[in-house]
């Protein structure tokens, strides 16, 4: 798996500096943002820079020509297996160092059998390798590198990018055609239709006497020192793959796709930005799954030229394909598609006076606003725009935007429901962003949205004073059973999520996961009739011991909860938020 990426001297590059990209094999969907310039572009570029046949070099301004190199180094996780021969000490020696520089969990963590390898591009074409500190020269990494093609698929879509040529298919397209679904479907046709006639053998022949006897023999003629072999690497014969890839090509060369009847290059941008990534997609269906190949689609804006509920639509069309084989890295200029993914990692390129950073923006389920303040307004209305229209155009979609990732993990578990989008907030607050969402849309009549619902604890220092129709609170009645309330209903006794989930699940979670704390092994369920924590039955003193304890282990317990959960049994959690859409 691809792991980061090292550029040096590389576009906006300067020196040699690293980007995490999939830190871990968990994560597929990978988006960049940030401002024009600040190098989100140049990651994908520097990717197809390594795996191009011809790549385009674009050398940072600061470093002249020739006074310091300029490389590309992609970071990947790879089989000692895949190696073959080619392994030995000193790439054992890289790993390790790589390990150490990059320092994260999950390199730490790798089994014995996976080696950390750099594999350099120089702008000169030479390969060698890095290991975080010192570029390596090894006759071995071009080699590497060739298993590593061999291995990846990485298709780079710019954002120059059109589908508007008519009956021209680009060489970007024609990559994604290679080796795709559809291709495969024409090569069965040719295998078909080669053991029934030969095809195949009889096009060699044929070949074989237009160019080894007679354009040979004529050059020849010229100088007997011209002669055609086969190139290293490549077939010297047509197969069924050759014959289906060139076919399939030539045939959509010749045929215009249309919209409405419509020629592409007479649509307006938009349109045609949204016809490309429906062909891509098309093309690509069912890919990672037919091959042991691992497929990387990087797309610049696919968002580019289309109003906010279109922009929804390209990104919830990009996470169908993303699966077991293929990954998507985009980079953008809207905050907003991430409210309608639960997946994934986003990374904000943020530049000041001591350089780049990658800030983390978006993890899985959560969303924190406040981590970047001069971000933070931006954030949040694109966040609620995308919200919105998403909402809006999907009416049979359910969105909750709840506190914490904990809580979405919670309520994924409890609903287990597809149709439903549970969306965390840190940090920026709940209440907060609920507050601007029903100022806008309450406005435009009750009946504009309703199928999106702000979730909150009942805190005794946020009081609901107007009453906001899309806020809910957990609460707890005086016979501590746990409801949701709309949010202008105000109780003064605290609330959490975590007093509704199932108490025999949650104390076996915490159990396992908190396995040295006497407070939370020596939980049982006292109250069957209660839910969550009361169920414990735990004193004032021990509530509170319990909520330090838990506290430091949050995340982990979600997780496991959401795993140890029996979906087929019913909930609290379940029954309460199915109810509390309007109707």
């Amino acid at each position: 798996m691809l792991v980061g990426l090292f550029l040096k001297n590389f576009k906006c590059y300067q020196g040699t500096q690293y980007v995490q990209i999939f830190e871990s094999g968990a994560e597929n969907f990978i988006g960049y943002l940030g401002s024009n310039g600040v190098g989100k572009s140049a990651i994908l570029e520097g990717l197809d820079a390594f795996f191009s046949k011809k790549p385009l070099w674009i050398r940072n301004k600061e470093s002249r020509k020739g006074s310091s190199e300029c490389f590309v180094a992609p970071v990947f996780v790879i089989s000692r297996d895949l190696l073959g021969e080619n392994g030995g000490e000193p790439l054992e020696e890289i790993s390790n160092s790589l390990k150490e520089f990059i320092n994260t969990d999950f390199l730490k963590s790798l089994e014995e059998d996976k080696l950390v390898l750099c594999v350099t591009r120089r702008e000169d074409g030479v390969f060698g390798f890095y290991d975080g500190k010192r570029e390596i020269e090894n006759e071995v990494a071009q080699e590497i590198h060739r298993i590593l093609a061999t291995h990846f698929q990485y298709i780079y879509i710019d954002a120059e990018v059109d589908i508007d040529q008519g009956i021209k298919i680009n060489s970007d397209l024609a990559e994604i055609l290679i080796g795709s679904p559809v291709v495969a479907e024409v090569e069965k046709k040719f295998k078909e239709i080669d053991l029934k006639d030969g095809l195949v053998g009889s096009l060699n022949a044929a070949l074989e006497e237009l160019i080894d006897k007679k354009l040979t023999s004529k050059l020849q003629k010229v100088d007997p020192l011209y002669t055609y072999a086969g190139t290293r690497g490549f077939f010297s014969k047509l197969t069924t793959n050759i014959l289906a890839r060139v076919s399939t090509i030539a045939f959509l060369e010749n045929r215009k796709l249309k919209y409405k009847g419509r020629e592409l290059d007479n649509l307006s941008s938009g349109q045609r930005r949204t016809a490309l990534l429906d062909f891509i997609l098309a093309v690509l269906e069912g890919k990672g799954v037919q091959e042991n190949r691992q497929l990387i689609l990087a797309i610049d804006e696919p968002e580019i030229s289309l109003d906010a509920s279109k922009r929804m639509a390209q990104f919830d069309k990009l996470m169908t394909i993303v699966g077991e084989g293929v990954s998507v890295i985009f980079t953008s200029h809207w905050y907003g598609w991430v409210a309608n993914v639960n997946t994934g990692y986003t990374g904000l390129i943020d530049e000041d006076e001591e350089g780049k950073r990658v800030i983390e923006l978006h993890r899985n389920s959560s969303f924190p606003f406040r981590d970047i303040p001069r971000y933070e307004m931006r954030m949040i209305f694109d966040f609620l725009i995308g919200l919105g229209s998403s909402a809006e155009s999907n009416p049979d979609r359910k969105f909750v935007i709840c506190e914490g990732e904990s809580d979405a993990l919670y309520l994924e578990a409890s609903l287990n429901e597809p149709d439903y989008r549970f969306l965390a907030v840190r940090k920026a607050g709940v209440k907060k962003i609920a507050d601007i969402f029903k100022d806008y849309h309450w406005k435009r009549g009750a009946a504009s949205i309703r199928n999106v619902i702000f979730m909150i604890d009942t805190d005794t220092d946020q009081k609901d004073e107007y009453g906001n129709p899309f806020l809910r609170r957990w609460t707890k009645g005086g016979d501590s059973a746990v409801s949701l309330k709309s949010g202008s209903e105000n109780f003064n006794v605290p609330c959490v999520i975590e007093d509704a989930l199932d108490a025999g699940t949650f104390a076996q979670a915490l159990k396992e996961i908190i396995s040295t704390e006497a407070i939370i092994q020596s939980l049982e369920v006292k109250y069957p009739a209660l839910t969550g924590v009361d169920a414990f039955g735990l004193d004032v003193v021990e509530r509170r011991e319990f909520d330090a304890v838990y506290k430091t282990s949050k995340l982990e317990v979600a997780r496991r909860y959401a795993e140890l959960l029996n979906t087929e049994e019913p909930n609290v959690i379940k029954e309460l938020v199915s109810q509390t859409f309007p109707t």
